[in-house]
C-alpha cells in the first residue's frame, strides 16, 4: 500500500504543470480533441502519481482506490464532456432542435454511480448521461440518439424518441411483454425537468425499491 500525501500531490510543481499544460492545450481544439487530454493525463497518473502497484491511499489509511478504476472512471468523465460540448454544437449548428448536456455533473455521477447496489433506481433529471452509461444503462449511440428524437426502439431503447432528450428509463419489459427481474439489476426511471418534483418522486421511488426488494 503506497499512502499519497494530498498536499505533497499539491506540491508536485511537475504534475500540476504537466496536468495544467495538457488541459489548456486540450482547450484550444476540437471537442475531440480532448480525448487527447484524456489519454495525457492518464499516462501522468499512471507514471507519476501511482508509481507500479494497483492498491493506493490518500493520507487517511481508510481512504483507498484502484488504479484501473481511476483510469476508467477519468476516462468517462472525459468523454461524456466531450459529447455534452458536442450537443451543444448540434443544436447550436442546427442539426438538431433542442438538447440538454451534463457537463460539469460528470464526478458526482460517477461517485453515485460506484455507490449503487443491485435493485436500486435512479430518479435523476436531464443531465445523468454520465452515471446512466457508468452503470450499462445507456451508450453514447443511444444518447445522441434520442438527441435526434430516433423513433426505433433498437437505438433509443430508453423512450422510443418521444422523451425530451437525456432523459433515459430502463426498460423493465421484455419483447414479450413480461416484466423483468429489477432487483437483480441498476434502474433508471426517466428523469422529470420540474426540479421540485424530483424530491418527492425520489422519496417515492426510494421506498419502492426498499420494498420491491425486501418481497422479492
Amino acid at each position: 500500500m503506497v499512502y499519497l500525501d494530498e498536499q505533497q500531490i499539491y506540491n508536485n510543481g511537475e504534475i500540476r504543470q504537466k496536468i495544467c499544460w495538457s488541459f489548456s492545450e486540450s482547450l484550444d481544439s476540437d471537442v475531440f480533441g480532448r480525448q487527447g487530454f484524456c489519454c495525457i493525463f492518464t499516462r501522468y497518473i499512471k507514471e507519476i502519481l501511482l508509481s507500479s502497484t494497483h492498491s493506493y491511499s490518500f493520507s487517511e489509511p481508510g481512504i483507498s482506490f484502484d488504479s484501473n478504476q481511476v483510469v476508467d472512471n477519468y476516462r468517462l468523465a472525459a468523454v461524456s464532456r466531450a459529447c455534452s460540448l458536442l450537443v451543444r454544437k448540434e443544436v447550436f449548428s442546427g442539426r438538431a432542435k433542442f438538447g440538454i448536456y451534463g457537463d460539469g455533473k460528470e464526478l458526482c455521477q460517477i461517485a453515485l454511480a460506484n455507490a449503487m447496489q443491485s435493485g436500486d433506481y435512479i430518479s435523476g433529471y436531464y443531465r445523468d448521461q454520465t452515471i446512466g452509461v457508468a452503470i450499462g444503462d445507456l451508450t453514447w449511440p443511444q444518447y445522441f440518439a434520442q438527441l435526434y428524437g430516433h423513433p426505433d426502439i433498437q437505438f433509443d431503447p430508453h423512450s422510443g424518441g418521444r422523451q425530451m432528450n437525456n432523459r433515459h428509463a430502463t426498460r423493465w419489459l421484455d419483447a414479450q411483454g413480461e416484466w423483468l427481474d429489477q432487483t437483480g439489476k441498476f434502474n433508471s426511471v426517466a428523469g422529470i425537468s420540474s426540479t421540485a418534483a424530483q424530491i418527492p418522486r425520489a422519496l417515492g421511488v426510494a421506498y419502492a425499491s426498499k420494498m420491491y426488494k425486501e418481497r422479492a
